[in-house]
């Protein structure tokens, strides 16, 4: 058991030690593109479970004229969690590469922020108000939460 440890250990160590001899730059695009990818699914599978936890609720089930409510609840959910999810995750990255300050945990939320800022312009419609006005609750609830943990992360960073 102990040498499934060790490998496992040596596996880890040795894929951090590679991210961490990239140059600035690539480090950077890898860091980004992981927590990417990472927020994307994360945010995908939150919202298809919003909408799920709405068309239950409500027996919506298949009903057609309820496509925007379920639509509004999809964004929210992956916009909310892949938030969440993208802040911590590109942080934590970069602080493996001691690439952090506190401005990076801001900078990536001001990324999510505006990503959701421009579906909340291509699609806003009175008649969602309400869901829209809900999803941004859950957005900025989550975004706020991702920089609380991520600066006890820069924190802990800076303290070594």
């Amino acid at each position: 058991m102990s040498s499934k440890t060790t490998s496992r250990k040596l596996s880890e160590n040795t894929l951090v030690e590679r991210y961490r001899r990239l140059s600035a730059p690539a480090g950077f695009l890898a860091a980004a593109a992981i927590a990417w990818l990472l927020a994307t699914s994360v945010g995908i599978a939150a919202g298809l479970g919003a909408m799920y936890a709405y068309d239950r609720a409500n027996g919506n089930a298949g009903n057609l004229s309820a496509v925007g409510n379920e639509a509004a609840f999809l964004f929210g959910g992956m916009y909310g969690a892949g938030t969440l999810v993208l802040v911590i995750t590109f942080t934590w990255l970069r602080s493996l590469r001691n690439e952090v300050t506190g401005r990076t945990p801001v900078l990536a939320l001001i990324f999510c922020l505006a990503g959701a800022a421009v579906t909340t312009a291509l699609v806003a419609n009175k008649d969602y108000a309400g869901f829209i006005a809900t999803d941004w609750l859950a957005i900025v609830i989550c975004g706020l939460v991702a920089l609380l943990v991520s600066w006890k992360l820069v924190k802990a960073e800076s303290s070594r």
